[in-house]
């Protein structure tokens, strides 16, 4: 019980608290709470300094001091929001981010301060309250969509879950309400698939920010309890700060797809081209080396490059992630799919069409080779004097006998193993023609009915496998043209791949922020800088990475193939 007083320039008045002077003194608090003002009812009570009678422990115990009270004023107090707030609420809507208010304030002043940050819209929301809080409805006729709701503690947990879940998605502030109320919330809202992150500073708050998913305590007022339970600490308690902390985690995210685009394309390519060329033709298109540099830009220089993407502000006008949200999105395979098949069709195309339309990248045929060196390779034969002496010979039969490199494998004049007639006019018959049975052809007839070379067929035998091994090196120096093109363009592509990689959802603005990150064009730079330099720096390029100057043969400067394809 407590009464109410009045004073008067001579002495203070007192009167009985009626039930009348208790429902003024409440709209009262009411009309000021509407305003946003925190009321402070400010009461006192007569107790003489010295009484035998009183307990030791009398004012231990509150009951006995709360008791007969006289009121003297009823104050309100404005907290007033932050100019900074009002924005980040909005950062936050527009973020797809739902902002809900749980405070143990008055429902009416709950409700001001949520308009003032922008929780709730003027006059449109529901308040749902019990005892002396009244509900009140407000909806305007041009919003036909749900309002949004605002409730009291006591109703919030007296109310069935069953009947709370439904509510869930209007619900934008909870006054009067308790820590418990506090995690229950936390709880049904994760039960619902939501991603919940909570703000709060005492130590009653701590189960709540271990229960969310993101719990943030405020680094000034907020107790070591809280910090402790919480994932991030806002040094300045300032809610502004928050939208930061969601625009940083976003471009983590955001720099970790990016990596993982840009790495899965240059797998994919590298697999497919090393498992390809290995296959078809018995070439490695890529070395041991050039991998390791190819999975030096693709680790490290990229990780450098796309993880310290600085966020920008578009990062928030993007949908939350669920629970549920791949790492690499459709998008993402689109465009790892796109970028790869194009790259590997550059990388076909200098693998196996190359030597055959341009002629700096020609690879000599096993039959040129044996027409062009034959006859200087076997004059110099080691020790057997025999393929020496019969050198001219045996060439000649192997390259115009069809044994099995003559012209187009087809058996000429020029064979020594046939007699070319003459006809009319002195010119020589070309069509002739020779037994299938190479011994046959080479020792006769008798030699292949017993199945005994002859000494000319061995000899024969011998310097095709000598040429042969020495076309096998041979092939592999003229290879290194077509597959220096190969490399440089690789490493190419990857670079330009890289500046793609920035954007991850079929953004055009590739180019955005470029020239500003200072970082990236540093990772582009060195690696470029250390590319040309494998290519034509003597012996790095010959000895380590087995690869060729690139010249300006062929009608293509060096550079230009592989910028281009890039």
């Amino acid at each position: 019980s407590s009464s109410s007083s009045s004073s008067s320039p001579s002495e203070p008045q007192r009167f009985p608290m009626t039930p009348e002077k208790r429902e003024e003194l409440l709209k009262f608090v009411t009309s000021l709470a509407k305003r946003g003002l925190r009321c402070i009812c400010l009461t006192y009570k007569d107790i003489p300094a010295v009484d035998p009678t009183r307990p030791a422990n009398f004012f231990e115990d509150s009951d006995n001091l709360d008791q007969d009270l006289t009121v003297l004023a009823i104050v309100g107090i404005k907290d007033p929001v932050r100019k900074e707030v009002p924005d980040a609420v909005q950062t936050c809507k527009r973020a797809g981010i739902v902002v809900r208010m749980v405070t143990g304030d008055n429902i009416f002043t709950a409700r001001h301060i949520a308009r003032e940050c922008g929780i709730l819209d003027d006059d449109e929301d529901v308040a749902i309250g019990n005892g002396d809080a009244k509900t009140s409805h407000h909806q305007h006729p041009q919003h036909p969509q749900p309002e949004l709701l605002s409730m009291e503690g006591p109703t919030f947990r007296n109310t069935p879950v069953d009947q709370i879940i439904p509510l869930l998605p209007r619900l934008r502030v909870l006054a009067r309400s308790s820590p418990e109320d506090k995690l229950t919330l936390v709880r049904l809202l994760k039960q619902q698939g939501e991603v919940v992150a909570v703000t709060g500073d005492g130590t009653n708050d701590a189960p709540a920010l271990k229960e969310s998913d993101v719990g943030l305590a405020m680094g000034i007022a907020g107790t070591e309890v809280a910090k402790e339970a919480a994932d991030i600490v806002i040094m300045d308690d300032n809610f502004s700060s928050i939208v930061k902390s969601v625009l940083w985690g976003r471009s983590v995210f955001a720099n970790i797809r990016k990596f993982l685009q840009f790495q899965l394309t240059v797998n994919f390519v590298a697999l497919v081209t090393a498992f390809v060329g290995a296959v078809v033709g018995g070439h490695e298109p890529l070395n041991v080396l050039q991998l390791l540099w190819v999975n030096l830009i693709m680790d490290t220089m990229g990780a450098l490059a796309l993880a310290t993407e600085d966020p920008t502000p578009e990062l928030l006008n993007m949908r939350p992630y669920g629970r549920t949200e791949s790492l690499i999105t459709k998008t993402m395979w689109k465009h790892i799919i796109v970028q790869g098949t194009y790259q590997l069709f550059w990388m076909f195309f200098i693998l196996y069409a190359a030597p055959q339309f341009l002629s700096y990248y020609e690879i000599t045929s096993k039959h040129d080779y044996f027409r062009d060196h034959c006859y200087a390779e076997l004059a110099n034969f080691g020790s057997n004097v025999d393929i020496q002496t019969n050198g001219t010979l045996i060439c000649d039969i192997m390259n115009h006998c069809g044994m099995p490199y003559g012209d187009r494998f087809e058996v000429t004049f020029q064979c020594p193993l046939v007699t070319v007639p003459v006809v009319a006019g002195g010119h020589n018959v070309s069509s002739v023609s020779l037994p299938a049975n190479e011994r046959e052809a080479v020792c006769g007839v008798a030699a292949a009915a017993a199945k005994v070379d002859c000494a000319l067929l061995t000899l024969i035998k011998i310097s095709r496998e000598h040429l042969k091994k020495l076309y096998k090196d041979f092939e592999i120096d003229e290879y290194k043209r077509p597959l220096s093109l190969l490399f440089n363009s690789f490493i190419f592509c990857q670079l330009f791949n890289e500046i793609n990689a920035r954007r991850i959802n079929d953004e055009y603005t590739i180019f955005s922020g470029f020239f500003v990150n200072s970082i990236f064009l540093s990772v582009i730079g060195i690696t470029a800088a250390f590319q040309v330099c494998i290519i034509n720096i003597p012996g790095l390029n010959s000895s380590f990475f087995k690869v060729d100057r690139l010249k300006w043969q062929g009608g293509l400067p060096p550079p230009s193939p592989c910028v281009w394809f890039g």
